[in-house]
């Protein structure tokens, strides 16, 4: 790793030299599951809460719903891309 690259990261992740573990090639996705074994509050991110909005709650059929937002969305993109 280059150092301007080492130097960007330690100030961005507000850490220490000495907090910086360099190994020759990329991480194993396997290396990073580890990584969420950790047991501490501050390194996770807070729960998600999924929120289904108002418009799909009133349907039946979700892909059905999605589909016409989308051709809805295509048409409307299609009229600005077209008056431009």
């Amino acid at each position: 790793m280059p150092d301007n690259l080492l130097n960007f990261l330690i100030n961005a992740l507000h850490t220490e030299k000495n907090e910086i573990y360099r190994i020759n090639g990329p991480l194993n996705l396997g290396d990073f599951m580890s990584i969420c074994k950790i047991e501490k509050r501050e390194l996770k991110h807070r729960g998600f809460t999924l929120r289904i909005s108002s418009y799909f709650r009133k349907q039946e059929d979700y892909f059905k719903a999605i589909s016409r937002r989308a051709t809805y969305f295509s048409i409307i993109l299609l009229f600005i891309c077209i008056g431009q």
